[in-house]
């Protein structure tokens, strides 16, 4: 229980973060979680070879020597229940189905950690063994006791060499940030923005870079860019992979929703809504033809204006509810977007389970789709909002029980506008977003997950508004009628809750030791007591 209260501060957050992501909250299966197991008849030598090494190998028996101690006793059991954890077996399939946080893993690999520190505890006993075998043995040979000593060193050191992970040759990273041409030149344009123009800021993408692989965070970070996939994005599945992979039936235009504004390439592209920004140096490669830059994406040289880029912030006028269940929401909204006629600089495309929280703003919308029946409450909401004019599909009130795709696509809001109209967006820190209102609008649209992730809140002076889920991932914000800043902020309950139980549990813990420190004061000042009267 202490334990779990001082970990409260990190449990509390993971287990909200799971419910988020659904496609860890529903779990993976035994068989992927385990497979054939990372250690099983056909791997158990050359597993043991890798885990150990040889030396570890030979070092490994002398620990048995003091298995009576409590310390190689407890240590030697760790490193036992380490290793059946790596097997195929009932007891991990216990684990599997009852212990929180193991089904969410794939690759039982993954809890090697459990492996390394009692291994090395284990094998740092045996050296201590073997060199005290050695030392009762050569009693009058110093010279010999100290040469073995430092022949097991040499010896763990030539293991490491030979046998140890292969080494990969890597340039230092500033050399290889200096060298590629291609990703300081977004950067300069980037950083120039930071404080002046942040209607400018952007985001970028590799063509090459299709998933969580392959990532070269270590020179965006440093850049100051920001990659649409990056290399280690929250596992959300409706932004990965989910609209990522819808967004590479249109490119230009979904990617460019995510504020996507340069794609660079190892080679030259043709793709509709991209426009050629220039041909950059390459890194080099060494005399055998290894490239320095590592990976050989990350240095281009070809880079891409996506002509269809939206700023980071923006304000639309229009607005389009996909009202029902969460999967089947996000599926007509994939397929509005896709419409040649949809518009994202000028129409926010929202999503509801229902109508909840949007009961004054109906009349802001272009369009309603209704996607399941409607609560009582929400159906009275939806008939005024049919009486008034408004467009619902199918409109249920007057016999209609579907609609079509061509039905949706002519019903789109059509806005003669010059494109989008954006608004400044400050970062004043990890946790704290401000937005400054320089044009009127209907809808504050972000590029952002804000609405995805519980504790985000959305304030206008001492208004909280509402944040409202756009195009399955982004943020939507009601405006119309707002000025000034509005200042977004992520302070999760998760994330207070779990430090007053973590400092609950230390005062509880701090209150628990004091008292058996006062207990055995007085047991011991009592037996003092005795002692002098019963000498």
């Amino acid at each position: 229980l202490a334990f779990a209260g001082l970990a409260s501060i990190k449990l509390l957050p993971m287990l909200e973060l799971l419910r988020v992501s659904s496609f860890r909250a529903a779990g993976f299966t035994f068989e992927e979680l385990v497979g054939e197991g990372t250690l099983n008849l056909s791997t158990v030598f050359p597993s043991f070879l890798l885990f150990f090494g040889i030396i570890g190998i030979i070092l490994l028996p002398f620990a048995l020597f003091d298995l009576r101690k409590k310390t190689t006793l407890l240590v030697g059991a760790l490193l036992l229940f380490a290793l059946i954890i790596l097997t195929k077996n009932p007891l991990i399939h216990l684990l599997w189905k009852y212990v929180p946080f193991l089904s969410k893993m794939r690759g039982v690999y993954k809890v090697l950690f459990l492996f390394v520190f009692p291994a090395a505890v284990l094998l740092g006993i045996g050296a201590s063994r073997l060199l005290a075998l050695a030392r009762e043995k050569l009693r009058h040979r110093q010279m010999l006791h100290h040469g073995l000593g430092a022949l097991i060193c040499l010896a763990i050191i030539v293991n490491l060499a030979v046998f140890g992970p292969q080494q990969t040759r890597f340039e230092s990273l500033s050399l290889q940030l200096e060298k590629n041409q291609i990703l300081q030149s977004m950067s300069k344009e980037m950083n120039s923005n930071k404080g002046h123009n942040d209607q400018e800021l952007f985001r970028f993408k590799m063509h090459e870079t299709n998933g969580i692989d392959w990532g070269t965070d270590f020179y965006s970070v440093p850049l100051g860019l920001q990659d649409i996939y990056g290399y280690d994005n929250v596992w959300n599945s409706r932004y990965m992979p989910r609209f990522l992979s819808v967004a590479n039936r249109d490119p230009a235009k979904l990617f460019g929703m995510l504020n996507m504004k340069y794609l660079t390439s190892m080679s030259p592209l043709n793709i509709s809504g991209f426009s050629p920004a220039g041909k950059f140096g390459e890194c080099g490669a060494y005399p055998d033809g290894l490239d320095i830059c590592q990976p050989r994406k990350s240095d281009g040289p070809y880079l891409y204006l996506n002509e269809r880029f939206l700023p980071r912030a923006y304000v639309a006028d229009h607005a389009v509810l996909v009202l029902g269940p969460e999967e089947n929401a996000a599926q007509i909204s994939y397929l509005l977007m896709l419409q040649p006629g949809y518009d994202p600089s000028t129409t926010a495309l929202l999503e509801a389970p229902s109508l909840d929280g949007y009961s004054s703003l109906l009349g802001d919308m272009d369009m309603i789709i209704l996607l399941a029946s409607p609560s009582q409450q929400d159906a009275a909401l939806l008939r005024a909002y049919a009486d008034n004019g408004g467009k619902l599909f199918p409109n249920i009130f007057t016999g209609e029980s579907q609609f079509s795709e061509e039905q949706l696509a002519a019903s789109l809001p059509q806005d003669n506008s010059s494109g989008a109209r954006a608004v400044p967006l400050r970062y004043l820190s990890d946790d704290e977003v401000a937005v400054s209102l320089n044009a009127a609008g209907t809808f504050l649209v972000l590029s952002e997950q804000f609405s995805q992730y519980p504790g985000w809140a959305a304030m206008s002076g001492r208004e909280r508004l509402p944040l409202l889920t756009a195009s399955t991932v982004l943020t939507a914000v009601p405006i119309k009628g707002k000025a000034g800043d509005i200042v977004f902020t992520y302070a999760p309950s998760s994330v207070r809750t779990g430090l007053l139980i973590g400092m609950l549990t230390l005062l509880a813990m701090s209150a628990a030791l004091i008292a058996w420190h006062v207990l055995r004061r007085k047991k011991n000042s009592h037996q003092q007591d005795i002692s002098i009267h019963h000498p």
